[in-house]
């Protein structure tokens, strides 16, 4: 609940648009979100698995105005939808490219200093302005 509280209190940078991956996202757009996980070193699962064709997942890409990857975050079940465990998930798939430019793109200082370096805090910072500094 908190989480949501949270995202409901703060706004998308005015530049991004959010993507959600699923069965019929574009193979450009697959592109990019493997160039942004890439340049992070982030393996995903295979596409199927991000699209949600093989158990549920969820996949976010983060795009700037000119069509720039600049973020993702991603979880995938790791059971079968009819497996007793199926609401278990492998999370913490993110990847934030190191551009000056865009890291930190808040602005509050909580999120861009007390945060300091973990991804969550990256993505976060980059995708939504607040000011609960």
């Amino acid at each position: 609940m908190q989480a949501k509280k949270l995202l409901a209190e703060r706004s998308l940078a005015d530049d991004l648009t959010v993507v959600t991956i699923d069965a019929d996202t574009p193979d450009e757009t697959m592109a990019a979100l493997d160039r942004v996980t890439a340049s992070c070193g982030v393996l995903l699962p295979q596409s199927n698995a991000m699209r949600g064709l093989e158990s549920a997942s969820v996949c976010l890409l983060a795009m700037d105005g000119a069509g720039q990857p600049v973020a993702s975050a991603a979880s995938v079940g790791t059971n079968h939808r009819d497996n007793p465990l199926a609401g278990e998930a492998w999370w913490g798939m993110l990847a934030t490219p190191r551009r000056p430019a865009r890291r930190g793109d808040s602005d509050c200082a909580g999120c861009n200093g007390a945060a300091g370096d973990a991804p969550a805090a990256r993505i976060f910072g980059l995708l939504y302005r607040c000011s609960c500094g």
